[in-house]
């Protein structure tokens, strides 16, 4: 295969042929409209969670050349090792969250097709609610690749581990919420919640029981408060 550019991999008809910001999710959202989704619409889901995604991207190498580009977005430096993985992880969770979004109507393949604004802010907070949905019950965070990332494994003062508490906060919100045999959040509630949170809005769908929806809606600001710290919830 030739090498592509950024701006065709990324389908703009503006702008130069290098990267530009966004540049990574619009090759990702190509990616969904024109092949086939790799999950069937009866793909199982156990206790309201995902099965494990198939990988789009084997290794950090093949996320950097995303369908034949060969130049870095930085040039920064090579990150560690587990940084790698957890980039990795988080755009083959992207692609496999929103593949299944599309499959079970979550999202409308126009909506993917036109790179819709939320998007760029929801399907790396889908994402986020799935690893951490996917971790209730285990020892740490979960990534898509099976790495279990737990407190003591990430420098506490960093950023990176101010992030990994928060999940972890989070997960411990989600069991509780998903616990029992009469849960505050049912199957139902979940495909609700990740309405929301893919749609980067608490009004776009709402669960059948109101003290449910407020309680999706208080997951949802978390997600987006844990992604995206610096951005105001309403």
């Amino acid at each position: 295969m030739s090498n592509l550019t950024w701006k065709e991999s990324a389908g703009r008809s503006y702008g130069k042929d290098g990267y530009l910001f966004g540049d990574m999710m619009r090759t990702l959202f190509n990616k969904l409209t024109v092949a086939r989704a790799p999950f069937p619409e009866d793909r199982p889901v156990t206790e309201g969670r995902l099965q494990p995604p198939p990988r789009l991207f084997s290794s950090f190498d093949a996320l950097k050349s995303l369908s034949g580009v060969t130049e870095s977005p930085h040039d920064t430096g090579a990150p560690s090792t587990l940084e790698n993985r957890v980039w990795l992880s988080l755009f083959n969770a992207c692609h496999a969250c929103g593949a299944h979004a599309l499959c079970t109507g979550v999202l409308e393949r126009d909506e993917v097709k036109d790179c819709e604004a939320f998007l760029f802010l929801g399907l790396p907070a889908l994402a986020a609610l799935e690893c951490c949905l996917r971790s209730v019950g285990k020892q740490g965070l979960v990534l898509a690749d099976g790495t279990v990332l737990g407190r003591g494994q990430v420098d506490a003062s960093t950023e990176a581990g101010r992030l990994l508490d928060q999940m972890l906060g989070l997960i411990a919100m989600l069991e509780a919420a998903t616990a029992g045999s009469a849960p505050e959040l049912d199957a139902a509630s979940l495909d609700v919640l990740r309405s929301k949170a893919v749609h980067a809005s608490g009004e776009h769908a709402a669960c059948a029981d109101p003290a449910a929806d407020r309680l999706a809606n208080q997951v949802r600001s978390t997600v987006f408060y844990t992604a995206y710290p610096r951005r105001p919830q309403s």
